[in-house]
């Protein structure tokens, strides 16, 4: 177990035992109601915080932030010669294009990225990984999958197969629900434009 993670052994607990007691809270103030689900999500939004603080923990040997990280993995994912426009790389990790130039401006200074013309179009520019990128993404990639194994250590295989089939399940279901708030607030966005000019 790497010193990160003996850092932050303790606080999962903490948090999975704040949830329980959230749960049995509402059970007693509200028992018409059924906090199952609701607990089940907590744990979710629980549990993904945790997963960020190690993140942020494995990756700080390296000085890198987790964009860094992103926009380096993207790079290295997408095959050599480990190349890409910044619209694609801005289309891969759901950026900002000021997040993203601020990203790369402190990658280039670190000899991580390169940005030049493109090859066959002169008029585009593309953000390459160099030697020396490749090496520490390539060390930053084994460093991550041995903390995922970290993580599920305790989980077989079929149930890890499993589980991977549930947290899809939820996803399809956060999209749903995403869509739906999208919805929603479109609507009373609509009704308060038309209440708006009413009155005018």
């Amino acid at each position: 177990m790497s010193a990160s993670h003996k850092r932050l052994r303790s606080k999962p607990d903490q948090d999975m035992n704040r949830i329980e007691k959230i749960a049995a809270d509402w059970k007693r103030e509200r028992p018409d109601l059924d906090a199952t689900d609701a607990a089940t999500i907590g744990r979710f939004l629980m549990v993904a915080r945790q997963l960020e603080r190690v993140g942020r923990a494995e990756l700080a040997p390296f000085d890198l932030g987790l964009t860094d990280h992103d926009v380096l993995s993207a790079l290295r994912r997408s095959g050599s010669p480990y190349a890409l426009k910044p619209g694609d790389l801005l289309d891969e990790l759901v950026l900002t294009s000021g997040a993203l130039s601020s990203c790369l401006d402190r990658l280039e200074g670190r000899g991580l990225v390169e940005r030049r013309r493109h090859e066959k179009d002169g008029r585009a520019r593309v953000v390459s990984l160099t030697p020396r990128g490749t090496d520490l993404i390539d060390a930053v990639v084994e460093a991550r999958y041995a903390a995922a194994r970290e993580v599920l250590r305790d989980i077989s295989a079929p149930r890890k197969r499993q589980l991977d089939e549930l947290v899809a399940q939820v996803e399809i279901g956060a999209e749903r629900a995403e869509r739906n708030q999208s919805r929603a607030d479109q609507s009373t966005s609509g009704r308060a434009s038309k209440a708006g000019r009413a009155k005018r």
